[in-house]
């Protein structure tokens, strides 16, 4: 974003444009939080995981043909994802309208591959509360909390409230290129401006959108001189995570050497993971020499009337 430049020149956008983005390589890691009951699934399609909400560390590959995921923290399962589960978080802010109208830095979003781009979408919170979309670049997003501060409201600048919604957005020459649609920003979105030409007025609102663009005069309410409130902000997030109880005795095994992971307790079942030496796992049951097993974390699970099985003897180095 441009600090408060005295012109702003756009041509005339209508609606909201998908820009397309390269995401053949986009690899993404850290520490993570999926959607509780999200799921991996097998090349086949066949449900092979399901996510509990707890922070994992993730891998996550997208590319034309979708997203692929691999858990960490030495309890690896590997498969197909849906984006819509995972929660991503933009580390600079995403052009909405070019110039004008972004998702803020710091911010929570889902995402999708829209004929090879990376789409995000936000639901920004009050007082704008109106979702809001944008493409970006791999290295715009992150798979863990991004810290993102907004620079210092200008010495001099004047207050602005909005007194109606919708509230067009328009650029210098006065076409409109966006429009707030929430009800909420009535009475209660703050801009700021040091600049006003005639019945125009240069407005800058920081939040999970950021504006930077113009807005007739008469749809706002000037504040008193000097009186200026701080900037609008919103917090990400964190879906709490449910507590699982097991019935019967439960072991706590720490691997001896990595093992392989399948869907079903037989040699002939395709490999869906491993745990790797030395992490920690739930022994819920061993049968026949397979051991059906959770990661301590609980942070991936089975899908429901299936596990997570790998020999007893790979577990215990035997």
């Amino acid at each position: 974003m441009r600090e408060m430049r005295p012109s702003l020149s756009l041509p005339v956008i209508l609606g909201l444009s998908l820009v397309a983005v390269d995401a053949s390589a986009c690899a993404l890691s850290g520490r993570a939080r999926v959607d509780k009951g999200t799921t991996l699934r097998a090349a086949g399609g066949d449900v092979i995981a399901r996510f509990s909400g707890a922070a994992l560390s993730l891998s996550l590959t997208l590319d034309a043909a979708g997203a692929r995921a691999r858990t960490g923290d030495g309890f690896r399962v590997e498969g197909l994802i849906d984006l819509a589960g995972v929660s991503l978080f933009t580390r600079r802010n995403l052009a909405v309208v070019a110039d004008h109208v972004w998702i803020a830095g710091g911010r929570r979003v889902s995402a999708r591959l829209d004929a090879g781009a990376i789409s995000v979408e936000h639901r920004a919170g009050a007082p704008v509360s109106q979702t809001l979309r944008a493409s970006a670049p791999c290295d715009a997003i992150s798979i863990e909390p991004v810290s993102f501060s907004h620079p210092a409201v200008p010495d001099g600048a004047r207050g602005w409230v909005a007194k109606r919604a919708p509230l067009a957005l328009r650029d210098a020459s006065g076409a409109t290129i966006f429009t707030l649609t929430s009800d909420d920003i009535k009475d209660a979105l703050l801009f700021f401006s040091t600049e006003r030409r005639g019945a125009a007025v240069h407005v800058v609102f920081r939040g999970d959108v950021v504006v930077d663009a113009w807005a007739s005069a008469s749809d706002l309410a000037a504040l008193p001189p000097g009186e200026m409130l701080g900037a609008n902000s919103s917090e990400v997030s964190i879906p709490g995570v449910t507590r699982l109880a097991f019935d019967g005795a439960v072991r706590r095994v720490k691997a001896a050497r990595q093992a392989t992971l399948r869907a079903k307790p037989e040699d002939g079942a395709p490999a869906i993971g491993a745990v790797e030496p030395d992490t920690e796992v739930l022994v819920l049951e061993t049968v026949l020499g397979w051991s059906s097993v959770w990661p301590a974390s609980l942070a991936v699970q089975p899908p429901e009337g299936r596990g997570f099985w790998v020999k007893l003897a790979e577990l215990e180095g035997k």
